[in-house]
């Protein structure tokens, strides 16, 4: 008998006493099926960057954002209080884009907003460009590119109604925010306030030699 012959032979024997082993093992038992899910109940979802704003969510679904519709009020109650914070239409024929482009943009710093801390002290030493850029880098590391104006950035702070903010007199110069990364109150709802007010908040005044609020101003005052 040749060497081929005696592996065949060998394979075959092997072969036999797996066959038998497996035999004598029990069924293996089934998974039982997953329950469905209850009626309105969908179940665990992830959201993350703009699907927070379309969701309706931000901060683990503990901060209920506005509605799209919502939104779009909030943005026209403050531009109509700041007019320096509304975006440029021009030329004619692209203002219908710049308009929606400047909505997504508001949308999307919004959400950011929602999850950084407000303080009592506004913060001079950062400046409206730093506070974009972390807003978009927060962004991009969840997938999510998208641009922020200084408009929409400033808008979009303003209509949270519960985060000081100095006058945008000098738009897009000499502004400081109560933002904090790392301490401070979670954002609320505070924004409910000024879409059912339809007044947009009071800004804050940091110096003695500052121009007080004009009276005509739409007042709303952020605690």
């Amino acid at each position: 008998m040749s060497k081929i012959d005696d592996l065949t032979e060998a394979v075959a024997i092997l072969a036999g006493r797996v066959a038998a082993l497996e035999a004598r093992q029990p069924p293996a038992p089934r998974a039982a099926p997953m329950p469905a899910p209850a009626a309105g109940d969908e179940g665990v979802r992830i959201f993350a960057g703009q699907d927070l704003v379309d969701a309706g969510y931000a901060r683990g679904n503990s901060f209920a954002m506005p509605s799209d519709i919502e939104l779009q009020r909030l943005q026209a109650v403050v531009h109509t209080a700041y007019p320096m914070l509304r975006p440029d239409l021009s030329p004619p024929q692209w203002a219908d884009r710049n308009a929606r482009e400047d909505l997504e943009a508001f949308k999307t710093a919004f959400c950011r907003l929602a999850e950084i801390n407000r303080v009592d002290q506004l913060d001079t030493k950062r400046s409206t460009i730093s506070w974009i850029q972390e807003a978009e880098d927060w962004l991009r590391v969840r997938g999510r590119g998208g641009h922020i104006t200084a408009q929409a950035f400033v808008a979009a702070l303003v209509a949270h109604g519960d985060i000081k903010f100095t006058a945008p007199d000098a738009f897009p110069y000499e502004l400081n925010f109560g933002l904090d990364l790392y301490h401070g109150r979670p954002g609320r709802d505070a924004w409910r306030k000024v879409l059912s007010s339809g007044w947009s908040p009071m800004p804050t005044v940091i110096s003695k030699t500052s121009a007080p609020a004009s009276p005509s101003a739409p007042r709303f005052l952020v605690g």
